[in-house]
């Protein structure tokens, strides 16, 4: 370690008691001193209630490492869980579908934690029909049909890349003939 801030005082044998003078207690201090505010970063900051400013970025509880599972069963089988893992202006949902089939005549709804109140951006993986919904209305949204092109959709599904406006929920459409597994992921204002 550099020893700017610190003078050697000793040397010291064991079994005696070192002299205590003030220029070693003050080059201790130095010492001290200088491994303190190499630990301070100006640029990151608490407020002791949980609050994290970093660079600027201010994180309020916002990324949820380990968040709230909200979950339907299939009315034929498996499971749908959403985790909200991004909180605040900027929301994430991941949702996993496993072994997830609705085939009953009715949509099985899942309330968002917080809703998406501008836009969102969809991306599925291989999951059964469904629909983002406001106060259980499905949306209307765009659905990149090809490089460049964008279809409107209300119905969404497997490998999709999707734009869709304000929505609370979301419903996995009923009559479904296959089971499926995999993850859609919602990403929002």
């Amino acid at each position: 370690m550099g020893s700017a801030g610190y003078t050697p005082t000793g040397p010291f044998s064991s079994g005696t008691a070192p002299g205590i003078s003030a220029a070693f207690c003050n080059n201790v201090d130095g010492m001290l001193n200088q491994l303190n505010s190499a630990a301070v970063d100006p640029d990151i900051a608490s407020n002791g209630a949980g609050v994290l400013t970093l660079l600027g970025l201010v994180m309020n509880g916002a990324i949820q490492s380990n968040p709230t599972a909200h979950s339907v069963n299939g009315s034929t089988s498996g499971i749908a869980t959403l985790y909200e893992i991004l909180t605040g202006t900027c929301k994430m949902f991941y949702i996993i579908q496993n072994n997830f089939r609705n085939g009953s005549a009715g949509s099985l709804f899942i309330p968002f934690p917080t809703a998406i109140s501008t836009y969102c951006f969809v991306l599925t993986g291989d999951t059964g029909s469904f629909n983002l919904t406001s106060s259980a209305t499905p949306v209307t949204a765009k659905q990149f049909t090809s490089f460049g092109t964008l279809g409107t959709v209300t119905t969404m599904g497997t490998a999709a890349l999707i734009q869709a406006p304000a929505c609370d929920s979301i419903a996995f459409l009923g009559s479904q003939a296959g089971a499926h597994t995999g993850p859609i992921l919602i990403f929002g204002v």
